[in-house]
């Protein structure tokens, strides 16, 4: 096989240094050596130059020769030191971003060995030389002693600096460095036993007890082993680093950067020209659905309890005290703390009525969320709130993400393939869970019960005793849990609705379309939660090995900084759909192919799928046939039913990695009819807003294809941020929104009809999918209308 250098390889005797195959990684030590050198090495330079001897008393006192000879050696080893980082860092910037010998592996471990060796200077200073210079008589006394008093100084920075830097080194080996083995189910393991470890430490449970027969630590290990896990061209399945990790995705955020300020130009050249680029509400409804989406989002927020409540009202911390309340005859108030707080902070933060929260239950543990149960008569709804992820138990619920088939027995008569409908497994769980809970105990006294007799079976009548209806609403993953147990309770009571906000992708792409007939989903700005699958992850994977490869056998410094001209060809090539993914087409068959980094095997044989951001659509370049290049575009935005294109794990002969083949079966889609919120002009990198002020917002309704790719971007954790549903939903209905005039004129809306709509989704108008203004409508084809 051929490598980098062109050559067949050949065993090399001098390999990098491993630690019970712990390899060092050196990029991760760039910005490391850096801080050191500023921070450590240089405060001692300064003071090997600046504290000069006495001009008189030296001769005669020891314990200040004693001082000085300490810091002279001293100098001397941070000098080595200093002079061995910045080798290493001029040595790693100036070599290829992937190369398989790793030399400046060996100078990293000497450089944390003279640590080690300064360590021990330092501990023989601070030991047995002293500061007092009483001993020495009185000549000159007070400037013996201050000089001794500076040395002394500098020798309590130089132990703990150096302490710290050792600390730090042992405690993050595992993030600078990578696992390797010989078999995938060997990396899938450790990554397994970590997640024992954490768990342990996070809960002080050592296994999770429940009624299965999965290993739930095995799955986790499977599933993160599918992202951080890969496989070089040593045949070698290496754990992927931190370092790697967060390099390639810089490169792949500044290329989705590029795409997305494109993609702003063409929206912009289109509302300039009159042709919608949102679709509303009907202008009739608008006001009510809106209205809808903040009323139950407080509620979705307020399950959270005190801490989310003190946190974002710590003035009123006060109110969090309920314990002075009894409960009613017919509350039933479960797991919550002893003074009440979940309970207080709930009623506090959604401002429902105390005698409306008919139960509460606190306990969390795997696969069991906390929820409450509201009973609101004046709108006539049973409202279950479920609590997004807050512990670590929601956390490893959160991880269990495989999707696996629901039971037909359970779902609800008009659901299309209910043999085949697939959803996330530890969010079916805990809604499972749920659904069971509500059946028994307390909970059949104060939900089912009721519900049986006030809420019609089939659906909406005239009676106004049997005109009640359940409401399932949720955040994060209690959007998730909520949208399969509004799922569940469909099977029984029709007039079952859902809201969800911030929901994970969930379902199958038929049942996620079926569910916009009950459910409303709220996504806002670039949450990266809505975008969390993995298959969507295995996506994100596949970008960051295409454009890492794309670099790979360019210098460190001019990828990292972009100072080479070669980069920006770089960069547009990786920005064309059909360069980033190998050579060029004509070259392939003169040259036999570049020299690769990483190995793919049948990588002529199999096509390579890329994203074409533009259309939300992907780009199959399937095979180059005579030096000619036949792309097909497959849009999987005009239908929830088609077969869905991913890039393919052989991606070419100049690939990063061989990664594995993914399971169709894992396609899921985010639930619901969606609003996505955004910033009308470009959303600032930080999201606060007390000294910049609110960014004017917008809405649109989105097909749950704009949500199959995760984007790369400083705000993605940050919208996701329980405040930013609560607070800025309510700034588009009270701030950003004329009811007066539905349709603003900055906004053109893509509803073309008034008239009241019997579902929430207008799937009637079969005309409507070919329209430009709706979401489901590719750019492309809009800009061939124009």
């Amino acid at each position: 096989m051929e490598t980098i250098e062109g050559s067949p390889k050949k065993t090399c005797a001098l390999q990098p240094p491993s630690l019970k195959r712990l390899v060092l990684n050196p990029r991760a030590y760039l910005t490391p050596f850096v801080l050191f050198i500023v921070f450590h090495h240089l405060p001692m330079f300064l003071a090997f130059g600046l504290i000069d001897k006495p001009h008189e008393g030296y001769h005669n006192c020891s314990r200040l020769k004693d001082l000085f000879r300490w810091l002279h050696v001293a100098f001397l080893f941070h000098l080595v030191l200093a002079c061995m980082m910045f080798c290493s860092v001029v040595y790693t910037l100036s070599t290829r971003v992937y190369h398989e010998r790793r030399p400046e592996g060996w100078l990293i471990l000497s450089i944390f060995m003279g640590y080690w060796a300064n360590l021990g200077w330092t501990l023989y200073g601070e030991a047995a030389m002293r500061t007092d210079t009483s001993v020495c008589g009185d000549t000159n006394w007070e400037q013996v002693q201050d000089r001794a008093d500076s040395i002394g100084y500098f020798q309590h920075f130089d132990f703990v600096f150096t302490l710290c830097i050792i600390m730090a080194g042992a405690c993050t080996s595992y993030m600078c460095g990578v696992h390797s083995g010989d078999d995938a189910a060997e990396a899938e393991k450790r990554w397994q036993k970590r997640c024992m470890c954490c768990f342990h430490a996070f809960t002080c449970h050592k296994t999770v007890e429940y009624e299965g027969d999965d290993d739930v630590f095995e799955t986790l290990g499977r599933v993160l082993g599918k992202f951080f896990v890969v496989r070089y061209k040593t045949n070698r399945y290496e754990g992927l680093s931190f370092t790697d990790l967060k390099f390639s995705l810089d490169l792949v955020s500044k290329v989705q950067k590029k795409e997305r300020e494109e993609e702003k130009e063409r929206t912009a050249e289109l509302a300039a020209q009159g042709i919608p680029t949102v679709q509303h509400f009907a202008p009739d409804e608008e006001e009510k659905r809106l209205s809808d989406l903040a009323f139950y989002c407080r509620m979705a927020i307020g399950i959270y309890g005190w801490p989310i409540y003190v946190w974002y009202s710590p003035c009123y911390w006060f109110r969090i005290f309920g314990c002075f309340k009894k409960p009613l005859e017919e509350q039933v108030f479960e797991h919550d703390n002893f003074l009440g707080g979940n309970r207080a902070s709930f009623v506090n933060y959604t401002g429902v009525k105390d005698s409306d929260l008919v139960y509460l239950n606190c306990y969390n543990f795997v696969f069991q969320a906390p929820y409450c149960i509201v009973k609101d008569k004046k709108r006539k709804e049973l409202i279950i709130s479920v609590r997004g992820s807050m512990s670590f138990y929601d956390f490893v619920t959160d991880g269990l993400a495989q999707i696996v088939r629901m039971d037909p027995s359970e779902l609800p008569d008009d659901i299309p393939y209910s043999f085949d409908t697939r959803t996330h497994y530890g969010m079916l769980r805990t809604a499972r869970q749920i659904f069971k809970d509500l059946q028994e105990g307390t909970r059949k006294a104060v939900f089912w019960d009721f519900a049986m007799a006030h809420c019609s079976v089939g659906g909406i009548t005239d009676d106004d005793e049997m005109n009640w209806k359940v409401v399932v609403c949720g955040h994060s993953m209690g959007a998730g849990v909520g949208c399969i147990l509004s799922i569940l309770l469909r099977k029984f009571f029709l007039n079952t609705k859902a809201f969800l906000y911030a929901s994970p992708p969930l379902f199958d792409p038929e049942t996620a379309a079926w569910t916009k007939s009950f459910a409303t989903t709220a996504v806002y700005g670039d949450d990266i939660v809505p975008r969390l699958s993995i298959s969507n992850m295995a996506q994100l994977r596949d970008e960051m090995a295409i454009h890492y490869d794309a670099v790979a056998n360019e210098p460190l410094f001019k990828v990292k900084y972009g100072v080479h001209g070669k980069l920006k060809d770089l960069k547009e090539e990786r920005e064309q759909p059909v360069a980033a993914v190998g050579p060029e087409p004509s070259t392939r068959g003169i040259l036999g192919g570049l020299p690769t980094v990483l190995e793919a095997t049948n990588s002529m044989n199999t096509g390579t799928t890329v994203p074409d951001t533009s259309s939300g659509s992907f780009i199959n370049t399937n095979s180059f046939i005579g030096g000619s290049l036949t792309p097909t575009v497959t849009d999987f935005g005009a239908s929830g039913l088609n077969v869905i294109n991913r890039p393919s794990r052989d991606l070419s002969n100049a690939t990063m990695i061989t990664l594995p083949q993914e399971d169709s079966t894992q396609e899921v889609d985010v639930p619901g009819e969606i609003v996505h919120i955004q910033t009308v002009k470009m959303a600032r990198r930080c999201g606060c807003t007390v000294f910049l002020g609110e960014q004017k917002l917008q809405y649109t309704l989105r097909d749950a294809s704009y949500f199959r790719r995760i984007w790369v971007t400083p705000r993605a954790l940050q919208d996701h941020m329980v405040h930013h549903y609560d607070r800025k939903i309510r700034y588009l209905v009270n701030d950003c929104m004329d009811f007066e005039t539905p349709v603003a004129a900055h906004r053109a809306s893509a509803s073309t009809s008034t008239r009241s709509r019997s579902s929430w989704v207008d799937d009637t108008e079969q005309d409507s999918k070919n329209k430009p203004s709706t979401p489901k409508t590719n750019y492309k084809d809009i800009e061939a209308v124009v």
